[in-house]
């Protein structure tokens, strides 16, 4: 065999092993752009994209299930903040308040990666100070949040895969205004506390995964003294802030770091699942 002719045939072998690795790994790829997302996994007759019920492994055309993205038409959730949440102002523990009662939340999931939050209102708030709640005539210990907004993104992936919304305002800064430690007079707030602003966006672990179902989890977590995650993979910081207002009107505010650790239980008006786990070649 001549050199040029073992030259060839060296070429086509690397060609081939270099195939071979690159339909490997396209098989475990996500597709960044798609996933995550919420959807339905729903049964086809015929040329469906997936092999399961969950739709996490891709069978272009000789699948049973396909994968419809969004949340459909029935997109409204509701749902309890578990008692215990906490939020820490981190350098100055009497600007921390925390929950001791069930607290509401309801919205709607308005795209495949995006939610509206219309209404949040924490129960039982209070802080060294006193009970904490929006303003004067506001039940004391409630404080309700301002519209916010939410986006789906990977906090890691794919080996270890976590998912989160990532919840900030609406519009404006503040997540919520509120102020703890005024006089409560017949379970009402007399407007004397001291002023507080929480800031920033926070982001909240998703439970379960790959799974069609109406409940959700959202996780708020804390790991040495700072939310975790801070950040989705590639993306810009996620940081809380909490600001502190002085006593009287005209002394100044002060911000400081700040963290949330709680749990949210979402239900929705029909099965949905978050998508994040997609192998094969469809991915």
């Amino acid at each position: 065999m001549s050199w040029r002719r073992s030259l060839r045939w060296g070429l086509l072998c690397v060609l081939a092993v270099a195939a071979v690795f690159a339909a490997s790994a396209s098989a475990g790829e996500y597709n960044l752009k798609m996933r995550p997302e919420i959807g339905k996994c729903i049964r086809v007759a015929a040329r469906g994209e997936f092999r399961g019920k969950r739709c996490t492994a891709s069978s272009p055309g000789t699948g049973k299930y396909s994968w419809l993205s969004g949340p459909g038409a029935k997109a409204k959730f509701s749902g309890a903040v578990k008692e215990g949440l906490q939020v820490v102002a981190i350098g100055l523990a009497s600007a921390s308040f925390g929950c001791t009662s069930p607290g509401e939340i309801e919205g709607e999931y308005t795209g495949p990666k995006n939610l509206t939050i219309k209404k949040l209102v924490l129960k039982g708030c209070h802080s060294t100070e006193g009970p904490c709640e929006n303003k004067a005539g506001s039940t004391a210990g409630e404080i309700t949040f301002e519209e916010l907004d939410g986006e789906l993104g990977f906090i890691s992936h794919p080996k270890k895969l976590k998912v989160g919304w990532d919840v900030r305002p609406k519009s404006g800064a503040n997540l919520a205004s509120f102020e703890c430690g005024g006089e409560i007079v017949a379970g009402k707030s007399t407007g004397t506390g001291i002023p507080r602003e929480l800031q920033g966006s926070v982001i909240a672990r998703v439970e379960p995964l790959d799974r069609m179902q109406t409940a959700i989890a959202l996780v708020g977590e804390v790991k040495h003294n700072a939310q975790f995650p801070q950040k989705f993979e590639g993306g810009p910081a996620d940081t809380l802030t909490l600001v502190k207002g002085e006593k009287l009107p005209g002394m100044g505010k002060t911000p400081f770091p700040a963290t949330l650790a709680g749990h949210l239980g979402l239900t929705g008006e029909e099965p949905l699942e978050t998508l994040g786990k997609c192998t094969g070649t469809g991915c």
